[in-house]
């Protein structure tokens, strides 16, 4: 439930919303860059959370102090436009985002890795995948649910004539509401007693413990890899359908882009279980090479979509439904991976660098896109932009990291 509620607030400031939150306040390529990456560069620090945690001695109580304080940001952060009526600078009120979104990033993952390690002492492991799915599949459902209705509120706000900055306020302002009614929720889990022990001389030392594990040494590089390709172009599929396929000029332009967004997850929340018992079956390794396959694919498809041909976006969206397999597999292998005592360490230490590689990506998108422009070059009557050379950038790092998935020395619980 408490995922549920925490999806529903998250959804407000990501994909569709932070972009058109973003164009709405005049970003370019290079600035959205920046505010997509800022996301992610709190999490970078997630290395720190193993002394934090185990200085307050409970998940539970560290969760709920970080996600109250992740909330309270984000009303920092839908607030923030007004700074424009006391002579704050586009360019400067960019900069109050993100330093924004870096905090509230900061607080939420590091969260989100006490949760995990939470997790994995409450579920059983030989049901992990399975639950990871379900649990991936409600998030999911509470997704759909909000893009819809969020874009429906924007429209409408849009078509009454108001300010288009004033409608995404609203959508954040909402929807951290909910997030607050999730703390009740996440207060009422039951929380097993913590399996983790290190001294106070040995808990900034343990960090180093996972790269000096071969095995998920080479899970954190493909883990690195394929963050960095997927976000580099990932972070500007919204833009790409607002700004280069001209739907946000369209009626109901934002309500067709959440409809793709909206097919993407019922998809991903369709095959989430199924994903979820087959890489309980077969091992999260091998689910994970075919449905990182596909995905690694999956931005060339982008290339031919034109203007003309928007409506093409609903078929190529289609191969989203492996994104459940690319999503499940690598989390389920870095729970069951992590040694029982230390897990806290060794999933504060993959999300930092996951996260790391999420956040340069977009800014280094960014500047790539904007210094490359709207015309990089003609082909007869089709024109290859800097968003184009994205997708290729990204498809080509998405196929290398398969390299290092492939060299996982990875054996499944159930096989051991």
């Amino acid at each position: 439930m408490e995922s549920a509620l925490a999806r529903l607030m998250a959804t407000s400031l990501a994909g569709l919303f932070l972009t058109g939150f973003a164009l709405s306040l005049g970003a370019n390529e290079m600035q959205f860059g920046k505010l997509a990456g800022a996301v992610f560069v709190g999490g970078a620090l997630n290395f720190l959370v193993v002394p934090l945690l185990h200085n307050f001695g409970s998940r539970k109580r560290f969760c709920l102090a970080g996600l109250g304080t992740t909330r309270v940001v984000r009303v920092g952060i839908a607030s923030a436009p007004i700074l424009a009526v006391y002579g704050v600078s586009p360019a400067g009120l960019m900069w109050v985002l993100f330093a924004l979104l870096v905090l509230a990033a900061l607080t939420g993952t590091a969260s989100e890795t006490g949760r995990l390690s939470w997790m994995t002492d409450l579920v059983p492991g030989v049901r992990l995948g399975r639950f990871i799915g379900w649990r991936s599949a409600v998030m999911r459902c509470a997704a759909i649910v909000a893009v819809f209705v969020y874009s429906q509120f924007i429209e409408f706000w849009r078509g009454a004539g108001y300010a288009m900055v004033t409608a995404f306020q609203c959508v954040i302002l909402f929807a951290t509401g909910l997030g607050v009614v999730g703390l009740f929720c996440m207060a009422k889990a039951p929380e097993p007693p913590m399996s983790e022990r290190f001294s106070p001389a040995t808990r900034w030392a343990a960090t180093s413990l996972p790269f000096r594990d071969v095995g998920f040494r080479r899970l954190m590089a493909f883990h690195c890899s394929w963050s960095f390709s997927a976000a580099i172009a990932g972070m500007f599929f919204h833009m790409y359908m607002l700004k280069y396929l001209h739907l946000q000029d369209r009626p109901m332009g934002y309500v067709w882009v959440a409809a793709t967004d909206a097919i993407s997850m019922v998809l991903a929340m369709v095959a989430a279980p199924i994903w979820g018992r087959l890489a309980d079956r077969w091992g999260p390794r091998r689910v994970l090479m075919r449905a990182a396959f596909v995905m690694a694919l999956f931005p060339l498809f982008w290339i031919p979509i034109t203007p003309a041909v928007w409506p093409l976006i609903f078929v190529v969206i289609l191969a989203r439904v492996c994104v459940s397999g690319v999503e499940i597999g690598p989390i389920t292998m870095a729970m069951q991976m992590a040694p029982e005592r230390q897990r806290s360490v060794f999933l504060s230490v993959y999300r930092s660098v996951g996260c790391a590689a999420h956040a340069i990506a977009p800014m280094i998108g960014g500047a790539i896109a904007y210094a490359a422009g709207p015309e990089l070059w003609q082909l007869g009557g089709f024109t290859f932009n800097g968003l184009h050379l994205l997708f290729v950038i990204s498809t080509v790092g998405r196929l290398a990291s398969l390299w290092w998935l492939r060299r996982i020395p990875y054996t499944p619980p159930n096989s051991r």
